[in-house]
């Protein structure tokens, strides 16, 4: 049986890469289900608003957590300049 799902999941044209079949099938899953869900054009606008701003809290905490631990370890450190500027 695994031979057999082998058979599909590797090209036929490169046996280290993964078939043009399966990566067709990985593409179709997302107008699957855009039509599943009932996602029509006029929910794109709300799509991309609600990425843009889960993108942008995403960043602003990543932003925050560095500029904190930065912070953090030059106090904990005791040192504002590299020891040998």
């Amino acid at each position: 049986m695994f031979n057999n799902l082998s058979k599909l999941v590797v090209s036929s044209s490169d046996p280290t890469k993964v078939s043009l079949m399966l990566k067709g099938l990985a593409v179709a899953i997302a107008p699957l289900m855009m039509a599943v869900f009932g996602i029509t054009e006029a929910n794109y606008g709300e799509i991309v608003n609600m990425m843009v701003q889960l993108m942008s809290l995403s960043l602003t905490f990543a932003s925050v957590a560095m500029t904190l631990y930065g912070a953090l370890r030059k106090i904990f450190h005791g040192r504002f300049y590299h020891p040998d500027a």
